[in-house]
């Protein structure tokens, strides 16, 4: 599941969301979309001190794509909050020579 980032009026990052409270923000008015991809909601105001958790990000290169995940480190689990697959450019991997040792 992906979470939802946020930002406050000062576009300070806070801790990231989960889309039904994203969702109730927006409709009632006290959150706008700030961007589409990755999803980040800008609140219509400030907060003095915010608790922030600490975020760790992964990459997890394949064959085929690069796995791109912010995991929560102070939860001790592996569960990912938001998750991306980067394709790799064709081009750039094809008709190269492999060197041998």
């Amino acid at each position: 599941m992906s979470y939802v980032f946020v930002v406050d009026t000062d576009r300070h990052p806070l801790n990231p969301v989960h889309p039904g409270r994203a969702r109730i923000l927006l409709s009632s008015g006290k959150a706008a979309v700030l961007k589409r991809y990755p999803f980040t909601i800008v609140l219509k105001t400030s907060v003095e001190q915010p608790l922030l958790t600490p975020l760790r990000l992964k990459l997890d290169p394949g064959s085929n794509t690069t796995g791109i995940a912010l995991v929560n480190d102070q939860s001790g689990k592996e569960h990912p909050m938001q998750e991306h697959n980067q394709p790799h450019h064709p081009t750039s991997l094809k008709g190269r020579p492999h060197s041998v040792i």
